[in-house]
This record gives C-alpha cells, structure tokens and sequence, in this order.
C-alpha cells in the first residue's frame, strides 16, 4: 500500500519534506503502514521551485526524516550516501526509510523463487475480466460529484481578482486534464475555510501550488 507526496507546500513546507504531514499525522495518526512515494519531480522541486533548500544532500536528508520512502521523477535521493557521510543522515534512518520498501517487495514475492509467487499466475486476462471492468465502471460512476449551481451562481457575472477554493481535489482535476501545462507560470493558493461543519478536521492553514512555465 503505497501514498503519494504531492508537488504542493503544506503550511509553508514542501510536501515531501513535511515531517508533520508524512509521519506525524499520515503514520502516526491514522496509522499507514506502507511507503509514500514522492509525486513525480516533487523531490528536486524542493530545491528549483519552492527554493526551500539549496542542495541534493539538504533535501534528500529533509526527505527522508520527513517520511518521504521512494523519490519518483528525478535523482535527488543519488546523494543519500554524500548525506549520511556529511552527517545529515544517520545509517539507522536510511534503515529505517528502505524498511517499508522492502517489506512490500517481499510481500509481493519479489524475492521468492517464481514458481514460488502465487502472483506470478496471473496474466490480463485476470486483471481485464469482465467483472473487473464492471468493478471499476462502478467505482467510477459513483465517485461522481454533482455541483448544485444554486441561485443561478454559475456562471460568474463579473471578473475576480480573487478565487477561494475549500477543497484541492478541483484544482487536481483541473491540472490532470490540462496535463499540468500552462502558457504563463501559475501559483495556486487554498487557504482554509473560516467555517467547517462539525466533525471536519482541517490540517492545514495554507496550500500553495506552483507550476513552472511552459513557455
């Protein structure tokens, strides 16, 4: 079982190298016991967009205590060794950030002889059946969310400077349809909502995203 690290700052901090939201509420609070993959280039982006730390060693340290396992999309995580000789890293935490890692590997039976692997008989034909397909039809049709456009809201009638966004799944949406491709750099900020029902946890005071140019 695996989580991905967003892109994104979390009250100021890069996800990836936010130990209160990888450890102390993502483990510790709710209790996940498998490993958290970065998003893809979230790890050198500490370093290139959110200039939140100078140098590969700083940020593969920063990381790795922050609970972030597996780097996807750049080579940050090459200077682990430099970091544990430069005394940024300890043996017991790079120990300690592979564990999840290779615990899951041999759950999956990757070090196991392959006739040994149970997982090892099953092609496409398993994965693609028809009750697979059907399973995912409707997991896919009742994720749905319908927006209620109440008192004719939609659409605006006039120009603002400002948009407040409650929830981040909308601007996701938005970024997976545009490819994350934009003409001019952008930077996102969802504040959180003043008002919340009771029983809503909010765990955050500000979320900042950024995307590079593409010009």
């Amino acid at each position: 079982m695996l989580r991905i690290a967003i892109i994104s700052r979390i009250n100021g901090v890069p996800a990836c190298a936010n130990q209160q939201l990888l450890t102390n509420i993502t483990r510790n609070e709710w209790g996940f016991k498998g490993y958290i993959v970065s998003d893809a280039g979230a790890i050198s982006n500490i370093i290139s967009q959110h200039h939140y730390l100078k140098t590969p060693e700083e940020t593969v340290a920063a990381s790795i205590k922050a609970g972030c396992n597996l780097e996807l999309g750049s080579n940050i995580y090459d200077a682990t060794l430099n970091a544990s000789k430069s005394g940024l890293l300890t043996e017991k935490q790079i120990r300690d950030n592979v564990w999840p890692l290779m615990y899951t590997r041999m759950r999956l039976g990757e070090f196991d002889p392959e006739e040994m692997n149970p997982y090892n008989a099953i092609d496409m034909s398993y994965v693609q059946s028809a009750a697979h397909r059907e399973l995912a039809l409707q997991a896919a049709m009742k994720t749905f969310v319908l927006l209620k456009n109440d008192q004719g809201l939609l659409p605006l009638k006039q120009v603002y400077n400002k948009l407040a966004v409650s929830f981040g799944c909308i601007l996701f949406h938005f970024l997976s349809l545009t490819g994350y491709k934009f003409p001019h750099s952008l930077i996102f900020h969802i504040h959180r909502p003043t008002h919340l029902p009771p029983g809503f946890l909010t765990y955050f005071t500000n979320f900042s995203y950024f995307s590079f140019s593409n010009d």
